[in-house]
């Protein structure tokens, strides 16, 4: 636990004057202060990305190790140095002591989260762990996607633990990657004491305690899902302070500096995953919805920093697939290391399999028009249905409540329900999980439950509570809902008996009941499986481990995990064997034998047309 809070303020400082350094391109350096003091994890995240794509763009060159993280340190510290003065630095002092408590709660309670045990299955032992420690020992290394599928799935994400991994080892992905589980944690908790000043605030509060317990609990919170989510929540909000009106924001300058987040964080969504292109696509409309195009300095600075963002991106793609836009072989290198088309239309066709119907191949009464209902009776499908039925209860109510001003509230944020549809929409059409779909239904739930609270915060508490409650019944827990339901019962007499003496209650109850029930679940399961006897410094990482044998093949020594279906923390490169859609490893060699794996892998006696 203790190593985890070290690393995560580490990484938060860093983080401050990495965004410092982003955002002076497009703010003056007060005004950076001042959104730094109204949104401290809003802003830093902005700077953790940034080092995310840095690192991504270094390992293209060089492996990632410590000199490169220190070196990286040393020259955002230098420019924070130059540019702040001593009462500069004494406003971020004061920011950080006031956001502390937050920070220590937020590190206690993501610790207990990543500490529990991980499924062989799942994507962090799969290939998480090996893509961050390829990028250490190596570099990003050419023709990846041709040992394994999956590692061809790039994100800047994965370059953040690398240079960790010096003195980490094992928990490097865990604990850097579960940096943003703590600043989702920090966030809430920060949302939450700011309503009161900032009714906006509530939409955070709400978009990240359904993450908490509607999709974090779905998804490994390491997982590159995490950090998208985040950004998708934090965009939204940050355009809601650019669409909202004059009397809603007095300050305009407040309007100006939410505005850069929100056009800045929709390219690093594009950077980290494909599944962020719709976040991407509403970046660009409200760039354009604010300076039209007409070509200015502001153009011309975003669309640099866009561009290497995107390029970061495709580019990483592009060398450890021969697919730009992997796993699709759309504008495709003709590359000895390309996948092949053939290759590329089997995994499209396994990843839309997998999300429809959790088996690798699908039955042949299946096609592409009758795999609804299926997919409906399936774990993934089910979660996805939950949430839909939370969102349609949440509308109805919503209705009821606001009446003639419910129209007005969708007309006012009609661009911002209308990309959380197109991403629900084209998330469905291509892979219909909850760990991709789950994000965007978030968002148009915390719009409504937010245009509830406006109205009437009563209302909106009993409304989430009985979409837990039915949502339960209909397709989950049908004990669990029946508890809410009662629960609801309990609140709705509270409400009519003792409304003023008991709101603040009824909303703490509302809000906070099913995060405290998921928290102690997952910290009483943290403790059982723990095999660690120092659990107050270190996560578990027994399921991590992995034994191996290995065997000589071209003239590379690949490792193979025995009774396991995935590699864990394992010696590089280590390989599956067929599985689904792999290539033979007798039919890959080296790229350049004297650089060894560092110089790539391509396919044998292959040659590009």
């Amino acid at each position: 636990m203790f190593v985890c809070l070290i690393v995560w303020f580490f990484i938060s400082i860093l983080s401050v004057f990495s965004a410092f350094s982003l955002l002076s391109i497009f703010l003056e350096k007060k005004e950076i202060i001042k959104l730094l003091g109204i949104q401290p994890f809003l802003t830093s995240f902005i700077g953790t990305l940034a080092l995310s794509n840095l690192f991504m763009i270094l390992a293209f060159f060089s492996s990632l190790r410590t000199t490169h993280l220190v070196v990286v340190s040393i020259a955002v510290l230098s420019y924070a140095f130059f540019s702040l003065t001593r009462q500069d630095v004494q406003t971020l002092a004061d920011i950080l002591r006031e956001n502390f408590l937050t920070m220590l709660i937020s590190s206690a309670l993501s610790f207990f989260l990543i500490s529990i045990p991980h499924h062989e299955a799942s994507d962090i032992v799969g290939y998480h762990i090996q893509m961050a420690k390829y990028l250490h020992e190596y570099g990003l290394v050419t023709g990846l996607a041709l040992i394994h599928p999956q590692l061809g799935h790039q994100s800047i994400w994965f370059a953040l633990p690398a240079p960790f991994e010096d003195f980490l080892g094992i928990y490097s992905s865990l604990i850097v990657g579960g940096f943003s589980l703590f600043i989702s944690f920090c966030q809430f908790f920060r949302s939450l004491s700011r309503i009161n000043k900032d009714i906006y605030e509530f939409f955070l509060v709400c978009f990240f305690l359904l993450s908490f317990v509607a999709f974090y609990a779905r998804v490994y919170v390491t997982s590159v899902e995490v950090p998208l989510n985040i950004i998708i929540g934090m965009t939204v909000f940050c355009s809601l302070r650019y669409f909202s009106s004059e009397d809603e924001t007095p300050d305009s300058e407040v309007k100006h500096l939410f505005f850069w987040p929100a056009v800045i964080f929709p390219s690093f969504g594009f950077a980290l995953k494909l599944t962020g292109i719709p976040v991407f696509l509403f970046g660009i409309y409200l760039f354009i919805h604010r300076f039209g195009f007409k070509l200015n300095k502001s153009h011309l600075r975003w669309g640099i920093i866009t561009t290497i963002l995107v390029l970061t991106k495709l580019t990483a793609s592009a060398l450890t697939s021969g697919c730009p836009l992997y796993p699709s072989s759309l504008f495709h290198l003709q590359a000895p290391w390309f996948i092949g088309e053939n290759s590329s239309k089997e995994v499209i066709e396994l990843i839309t399999t997998f999300a429809r119907l959790e088996v690798t191949k699908a039955p042949e009464n299946i096609n592409h028009l009758n795999w609804i209902f299926p997919w409906s009776k399936t774990l993934g499908g089910k979660g996805v249905i939950y949430l839909f039925i939370f969102l349609m209860i949440l509308i109805l109510s919503c209705i009821l409540v606001l009446k003639k001003d419910f129209l007005i509230f969708c007309k006012k944020y009609t661009s911002v329900l209308l990309f959380a549809a197109v991403g629900v929409l084209y998330v469905f059409i291509n892979a219909p999980r909850i760990k991709f779909m789950g994000p965007y239904i978030i968002t148009m739930v915390s719009m409504f439950l937010l245009a509830t609270f406006q109205k009437d915060a009563i209302l909106s508490s009993l409304s989430l509570v009985a979409s837990f409650s039915i949502s339960e019944i209909m397709v989950a827990n049908r004990k669990l809902g029946l508890i809410q339901a009662l629960l609801l019962l309990l609140l709705v007499i509270s409400s009519t008996l003792y409304r003023e003496k008991y709101k603040q209650f009824i909303f703490l109850t509302a809000y906070t009941h099913k995060l405290v029930l998921h928290l102690a679940y997952f910290t009483a399961l943290t403790f059982y499986s723990s095999t660690n006897t120092n659990l107050l410094l270190l996560p578990e990482v027994s399921s991590l481990k992995r034994q191996f044998t290995s065997q000589d093949i071209n003239g590379v020594k690949f490792f193979f995990p025995k009774n396991s279906i995935s590699c864990g923390y394992s010696p590089l490169p280590c390989s599956l064997g067929k599985v689904w859609s792999e290539f033979s490893l007798e039919d890959i060699e080296l790229i350049d034998k004297e650089k060894g794996i560092a110089g790539g892998f391509k396919r044998k006696n292959y040659s590009p047309e």
